[in-house]
């Protein structure tokens, strides 16, 4: 049987995204006061979810920066106060990658590359070119590793052998401050290799800047464009 794998993992994002909702609510976190994003949910994917697919490979790169929680979880009523920043505070001095390599067989059914092996192949390039390799579990917090180790279920939950070869890992890349260098908001780039692939990313992401207007038709663009790809103007 034919299985449409890219499909599948898209018809799967509503259910990890109803899914990381309940992860998040059992990981005991008090602390008051959310943050609301209005950033569309499914363009925010797009930023920082990678998928390549050749043949009966498909690789995933997804970065899971701290604004992620705000949008994924945002006016969900099942979180309790206080988790979405808890979970930020947790996560902010660590660059948070899930990666899977995955075989899909004649037959429809998947092999994946387990988190040891993977961890030997996936490293992060910052904007200067230094490499940066996966840290181990020893040098990432309780409160970090705690989330990570409540996620894998929630994959598995949700797209079964497919969720099975998602593995996450943490990066630091900080100046000497530990103030990290890879935010969603501010200008810069990286990459992450993994299965001699690379994944890049240019910031800030386009999703979280305001939208321009083409003052020809005054349609919506990209925040990240400067000239309408439809009529070549300068936007506002």
């Amino acid at each position: 049987m034919h299985v449409n794998w890219t499909e599948e993992c898209n018809l799967a994002w509503m259910n990890i995204r109803g899914l990381v909702s309940i992860a998040a609510i059992l990981i005991s976190f008090t602390t008051q006061g959310q943050v609301h994003q209005q950033v569309s949910l499914t363009d925010f994917v797009k930023d920082v979810q990678q998928w390549k697919k050749e043949d009966d490979k498909m690789l995933l790169a997804w970065w899971l920066p701290g604004v992620y929680w705000e949008i994924a979880l945002a006016d969900n009523k099942q979180i309790p106060p206080g988790t979405i920043q808890q979970i930020q505070t947790a996560l902010k001095y660590y660059v948070v990658i899930c990666a899977a390599d995955i075989t899909i067989n004649s037959d429809g059914s998947i092999d994946f590359t387990q988190d040891g092996e993977l961890r030997k192949t996936i490293s992060l390039y910052d904007i200067d070119g230094n490499v940066h390799l996966p840290l181990p579990d020893d040098d990432i917090s309780p409160e970090a590793m705690s989330l990570a180790e409540s996620l894998k279920p929630v994959f598995a939950q949700a797209i079964g052998q497919l969720g099975k070869g998602m593995h996450i890992y943490f990066f630091t890349v900080q100046d000497d401050k530990k103030n990290n260098l890879i935010d969603e908001r501010k200008k810069g780039e990286f990459k992450i290799v993994h299965s001699d692939n690379e994944f890049k990313w240019k910031l800030p992401l386009a999703t979280l800047l305001p939208q321009k207007l083409c003052p020809t038709d005054k349609e919506k663009m990209m925040g990240n464009w400067s000239y309408c790809p439809i009529h070549g103007v300068k936007l506002d």
